[in-house]
């Protein structure tokens, strides 16, 4: 066990350095999705519109949970908006407390490539890697897509690489919560990205 454990660990480790994230299984799930999957066998389906009455669940209760399960969409945006909603399920299920700190991936730093130089993006997240910074990259020209990904996925730092960047070899490093900009050297991008997130 203790080696089945070391060695999921060491693929753990490696996955969520390039960004990945891991797949769980919806506690709550439409019921005509679970009806596709299983048919009528009742037997693996617990359906609340049956079991409110039943099993003593309050009705707001019950249509509560039924309207966070038919959200889609990133999982912080959703809770964001059931927050903003004032919702009584996210109060009593205790994630008005966590929400502002639920983060949908661990990478640490999203490497926006201005443009589809997937060479360049590869050389930058590489080096970060190396230094055991969890990254990913992403290559469209417009900005505002990179940092709305960082925000949507809470990646608290990004590296914007344009045209202008690898023209001068300096990047701008900004962080996405505080919106704040700086012009790091290309040599030393790492480096000052290791102190950000105090990386010994």
């Amino acid at each position: 066990m203790a080696i089945r454990e070391r060695a999921f660990s060491i693929i753990t480790g490696v996955f969520k350095m390039h960004g990945a994230v891991a797949l769980d299984t919806p506690v709550f799930e439409l019921r005509e999705t679970l009806m596709g999957k299983y048919g009528e066998d009742s037997k693996l389906i617990y359906d609340l519109a049956d079991q409110v009455e039943e099993k003593g669940l309050a009705v707001e209760t019950a249509d509560k949970i039924g309207a966070f399960v038919k959200k889609r969409g990133p999982p912080l945006e959703i809770l964001s908006e059931l927050q903003k909603q004032g919702s009584q399920f996210l109060e009593n299920a205790g994630f008005n407390s966590f929400v502002q700190v639920i983060r949908a991936t661990e990478t640490q730093v999203l490497v926006a490539i201005l443009g589809k130089d997937l060479t360049l993006a590869a050389e930058i997240v590489g080096e970060l890697w190396d230094a055991k910074i969890k990254a990913e990259f992403g290559l469209t020209k417009r900005v505002m897509n990179h940092i709305n990904r960082a925000k949507q996925s809470g990646i608290p730092w990004m590296v914007i690489v344009g045209e202008s960047e690898v023209s001068s070899g300096v990047f701008k490093l900004k962080n996405i919560e505080a919106n704040q900009e700086e012009e790091i050297p290309r040599e030393k991008i790492v480096e000052e990205i290791r102190k950000r997130l105090d990386i010994i």
